[in-house]
């Protein structure tokens, strides 16, 4: 053979399925077939139906002992999609002599097989090909009439067994030409803030949240586009050091999960309904949770309100630790777990606080048993707290906006500035984290002199961290060497929603107290 070949199968996993590896070898001894990895029994019948198939398509089917393995192997698999793909491994296991300077060519092949070696037309084929497309596969062979997703030369179609070998055939007779892969050929550039309209103080806010790694809430009335901007914090992050890529890697491989690109920061959009359990230790015995998958990303928190107060304790306890830590396994299992909260919410029950056109219904007791469901301790975990009103959108669609570059640029000037700050505490990175290492404070002398100089009301320990990291982390982002009392303004300006000074008031900063000790 010109090339190796890798022969992958589908299972569909919800949304994103999965992709699973096939390898067949023929083996000496009695006649039988053995598929290992975990298989299902839809899984183990589809061997008489495998063999029948090849049959029918003029294929001898071995008689020596067959052994088929579906990888990863702690996975269980399920259903008939496997059937073309252990097919083709068992017709290539003769033929295929391994070479080790030869190209590997990765194949998906996703499909049920009559016993006339027809193939079976299923509605998962759609999620085979995004699959295939994410874990890099170089063609992906689906069932369906020639001519079928011809615009796109890397997803082949098959009516049959027959013809989905002679696809094959073809690949290995012009390997060399077959190595774009499908992945490459379909990757786009992410979009920053190009498509959302107007907001621009509030993409500024989300600027300095990412520059210093600081946790964000948003909130404000339905259809202001909150979680669309929580949704974007993560594009803002820098890629990821090759500490920071090992360390993801470690984890999503514990999880059974592979990473489509371990060096961007990444998101997870906890759903309502997890659990404890599953922020923290996830779904199996000693494997990671919801927590330790954002490592080095940031965590979408939607509705905040709505969460269980067990999740947000859970939430709030590995945000202050840096690591989550389970028991149920009858051993503690600890992963790492820096991340960036992003929240979004209500700013009442009813959501018409904020809306001119719409009158609240909710009493002031309502809305203040609205925000101390979630505790003042976890509130002060977010260094940023802003409102977003109801915009015209007639009005902004001939605005112009700044360029993605712009808070790009931003970022990463201020990420050399840190870069250099911690250059001796290679255990931090960004401001955000000295609330994991409070002895580097000393590294913010001369901001805590300004803010006692200032006497600005913060209120506790935590608050004061707060507000000296967030202050450097506006300088840093306006290329400044010093902390200004204007960069403190600001810092109070976004830490003060969300604890007994709510939306209604007026944002503007000259209605924000400031006590100094001077005379006026």
């Amino acid at each position: 053979m010109q090339c190796n070949i890798v022969i992958c199968g589908y299972i569909n996993k919800g949304f994103d399925g999965q992709l699973v590896g096939v390898e067949a070898q023929i083996r000496s001894g009695f006649p039988g077939f053995d598929i290992i990895g975990l298989p299902d029994s839809s899984i183990k019948e589809s061997r008489e139906r495998i063999k029948a198939a090849m049959r029918s398509s003029g294929f001898k089917v071995p008689q020596q002992r067959i052994l088929v393995s579906l990888s990863p192997a702690g996975v269980p698999k399920a259903g008939s999609s496997l059937d073309l793909a252990l097919a083709m491994a068992i017709a290539l296991a003769r033929s295929e002599n391994k070479n080790p300077d030869a190209k590997t060519i990765k194949i998906m092949l996703a499909g049920e097989l009559r016993l006339d070696g027809k193939t079976v037309s299923a509605p998962y084929t759609y999620g085979a090909v995004e699959c295939a497309r994410k874990a890099g596969c170089n063609y992906c062979i689906i069932p369906g009439e020639k001519g079928e997703h011809s615009s796109d030369e890397h997803v082949l179609t098959a009516d049959s067994f027959l013809s989905a070998f002679s696809h094959i055939t073809g690949i290995i007779n012009n390997s060399d030409n077959a190595l774009n892969s499908y992945v490459a050929s379909k990757r786009k550039e992410n979009v920053l803030f190009s498509d959302i309209l107007g907001l621009s103080s509030e993409k500024m806010s989300l600027t300095y949240s990412a520059a210093g790694f600081h946790s964000l809430l948003v909130f404000g009335p339905p259809g202001t586009g909150k979680t669309l901007l929580c949704s974007r914090l993560h594009r803002l992050l820098p890629q990821h050091t090759r500490e920071e890529q090992e360390t993801l890697i470690r984890i999503y491989g514990c999880a059974g999960l592979e990473i489509e690109d371990p060096s961007a920061a990444g998101s997870r959009f906890i759903p309502h309904d997890c659990s404890l359990a599953q922020f923290v230790g996830g779904a199996a015995s000693k494997s990671p949770g919801e927590g330790a998958l954002a490592y080095g990303g940031v965590i979408i928190l939607d509705e905040l309100d709505k969460y269980s107060k067990k999740l947000i304790e859970a939430v709030k306890d590995t945000y202050d630790k840096g690591y989550t830590a389970s028991s149920k396994s009858g051993e503690l299992t600890v992963y790492p777990a820096r991340f960036i909260m992003a929240a979004n919410m209500n700013p009442c029950p009813c959501g018409g606080l904020g809306k001119e056109e719409k009158v609240c219904t909710c009493s002031a007791l309502q809305i203040q048993n609205h925000w101390n469901k979630l505790g003042k301790a976890f509130m002060e975990r977010f260094d940023i707290r802003i409102p977003v009103s109801e915009q015209n959108t007639l009005d902004l669609i001939n605005e112009e906006s700044l360029p993605d570059s712009y808070y790009i640029n931003i970022v990463e000037s201020a990420i050399s500035r840190q870069k250099f700050r911690f250059s001796d505490t290679p255990e931090i990175k960004y401001n955000g984290h000295v609330r994991l290492y409070p002895s580097a404070l000393k590294k913010f002398e001369k901001e805590i002199e300004l803010l006692k100089k200032l006497d600005l009301v913060y209120g506790g320990t935590r608050n004061m961290l707060g507000m000296v990291t967030l202050a450097r982390t506006i300088a840093d982002c306006h290329d400044r060497d010093s902390v200004t009392e204007e960069d403190f303004e600001k810092a109070l300006q976004l830490r003060r929603y969300g604890t007994g000074d709510y939306y209604w008031r007026s944002v503007n900063f000259d209605h924000i107290k400031i006590m100094r000790n001077k005379d006026e």
